[in-house]
């Protein structure tokens, strides 16, 4: 084998090959983050060491990532990172990828914060909060505004509150990681912002999901029951008591909005406000108590 086909730039051509034939979708997208990882390098520096050669140990770390890439093993799981609203949170089996879409949710959640509490801070909880990107990096971005608001980021799997806590700390986000199914942990307390993004997708979907998703990811965080809204409903059961006047809720949904929006409408939330992501699919619902 000819020396260059040791470069940075011959391996990544050969590993997009691979991924391509995998039926991996973003093949090349992918070959490049793995390069990125194993040779611990930015984009800059991987744009000027293209034909760099590769140490062996080096090139057999990211032969054996581009193979577990190409058996649909999720980037994020292999890569341990990803990216979310300006930040990096670490990714570990058993807890969901942040995902680009659910920025909007925390985008919106810091709008109706800016838009009640500018200048005061407020206590925010964050349901389900998985890798804990949303509340995190809400917690951030208020904070670089100038304000501290009392942040709560809960999960009711372990895997999920250790995740979040780790994040928080690697972040030095100064937030409460509490395990509850709910708001079981939280009785007698009110909350100025509640933000969810729960499981929501159809029992029977799970299994059409693509490989990456349904093999991987924990069904724990995707199953929401028969008709994907069963957490929706437990949530807004309970916001009456939940919130403080004034109080919003924020849920990111993937089915059925004139059904949450219903049930809002049903326990007394007022201006309930739809709001669509960048594919302009609608993902995320907002509504107010009444003050």
């Amino acid at each position: 084998m000819k020396s260059d086909e040791y470069t940075v730039r011959k391996l990544m051509k050969h590993a997009s090959k691979k991924l391509f034939d995998a039926g991996i979708i973003e093949y090349e997208n992918d070959a490049r983050m793995l390069m990125l990882y194993v040779a611990n390098m930015t984009y800059s520096e991987l744009l000027m060491n293209y034909d760099m050669e590769l140490d062996e140990v080096s090139r057999r770390r990211y032969t054996e990532a581009v193979n577990r890439r190409a058996s649909h093993y999720p980037l994020q799981y292999i890569t341990g990172t990803t990216g979310f609203m300006g930040y990096e949170f670490m990714c570990r089996e058993k807890v969901l990828i942040p995902r680009f879409d659910t920025e909007l949710l925390a985008e919106k959640a810091l709008e109706a914060a800016n838009r009640d509490a500018l200048f005061r801070s407020i206590r925010v909880l964050d349901l389900c909060t998985g890798s804990g990107c949303v509340g995190i990096s809400y917690y951030l971005k208020r904070l670089e505004s100038g304000v501290r608001d009392d942040v709560i980021l809960s999960d009711v799997s372990d895997y999920a509150i250790a995740l979040a806590q780790d994040n928080a700390e690697e972040l030095e986000a100064e937030v409460s990681v509490v395990k509850s199914d709910l708001f079981d942990a939280f009785e007698g307390t009110r909350f100025d912002i509640i933000i969810s993004n729960p499981p929501y997708i159809e029992s029977e979907e799970i299994d059409r999901l693509m490989p990456e998703v349904r093999n991987y990811e924990p069904r724990l965080a995707l199953d929401g029951a028969a008709d994907g809204l069963e957490f929706y409903r437990r949530i807004t059961d309970r916001l009456p008591e939940m919130l403080e006047p004034g109080g919003s809720v924020l849920f990111e949904f993937g089915v059925g909005a004139d059904e949450i929006m219903g049930m809002l409408k049903a326990v007394g939330m007022t201006d309930i406000q739809l709001y669509h992501d960048l594919a302009d699919k609608p993902r995320v619902i907002a509504a107010r108590s009444e003050a």
